[in-house]
């Protein structure tokens, strides 16, 4: 319990960093913003289920004529003991063990539905993929065959329904009692190459599955997001709080914006004590 404590404050400290050079950066373009997303999100802190919808919009950053999409589906390295992160990890990770009363508690992600700006419906093209080893029960990459390819400078612009449950707390994402870390918690987009980037002879997708010593990788871009959940939680975020609002059904909804960045985390709880300086 202390070694979980510690790496908890660990990780909200580090997350403080950047919350603080986000704000203080507010306001200036400093990337080529090339995935933006606008999420909705509630927690229900009883499942530890997260439903979200978000919008994604992409840009094409190459000379290429993109025909598929690829996304991270990073939760589901936590659905079974058949992923390659568990069996790279064997469940374990600095000192941590994925199991709670020893016994497993796992999570996961799905995709519900996935259209285009214009209606399309790409649910049912989806299916994983395993880029880098041979493991048929991995489902942390999916890829996304378009009826009509993004062009070289185009967008595109995507509406995804997902569902997130949330894993004991391990490897940087998860819950404890009603401590909530979410992170790696929405269907996140690859990052497409240019051809002369880390020796890449030309284009392609690098949208790696999720191992056990790896790093997150991602273009920066803007999120929006709004968090709701009960009235009794506070929320720290990524990027700088734009609203609260109280809903009337004994929930509230916080608003955030981070801007050029490559990810949004957020964490939850009803015990934190805000503090202003």
């Amino acid at each position: 319990m202390k070694t979980s404590f510690r790496s908890s404050l660990k990780w909200i400290f580090t997350g403080l960093f950047f919350i603080s050079s986000t704000l203080f950066l507010q306001g200036k373009v400093l990337s080529p913003r090339i995935a933006n997303y606008n999420i909705t999100v509630s927690l229900n802190p009883r499942t530890k289920i997260l439903d979200g919808n978000m919008i994604l919009n992409w840009k094409n950053p190459s000379t290429d004529t993109i025909h598929e999409l690829r996304f991270h589906m990073y939760l589901n390295a936590f659905k079974n003991t058949e992923s390659t992160f568990w069996k790279e990890s064997g469940g374990k990770l600095r000192w941590n063990e994925a199991k709670e009363n020893n016994r497993m508690i796992w999570g996961w992600i799905n995709i519900d539905e996935m259209k285009t700006g214009t209606g399309t419906d790409l649910t049912n093209r989806i299916h994983y993929i395993r880029p880098d080893d041979q493991n048929e029960k991995d489902q942390t990459v999916i890829v996304v065959p378009l009826v009509k390819p993004v062009m070289p400078g185009d967008s595109i612009r995507l509406f995804i329904k997902f569902q997130s449950k949330l894993p004991k707390i391990f490897a940087r994402t998860g819950y404890s009692r009603d401590y909530f870390l979410v992170a790696q918690w929405f269907p996140k987009i690859g990052v497409y190459e240019l051809a002369g980037m880390r020796y890449a002879l030309k284009g392609r997708w690098n949208c790696h599955q999720f191992h056990a010593h790896s790093e997150f990788y991602a273009n920066f871009g803007v999120y929006k997001v709004h968090i709701t959940l009960p009235e009794n939680y506070i929320v720290g975020a990524v990027g700088k709080l734009q609203g609260e609002k109280q809903n009337g059904d004994s929930t509230k909804t916080y608003h955030y914006l981070a801007t050029d960045v490559i990810d949004f985390a957020w964490t939850a709880s009803p015990h934190y004590k805000v503090v202003e300086d």
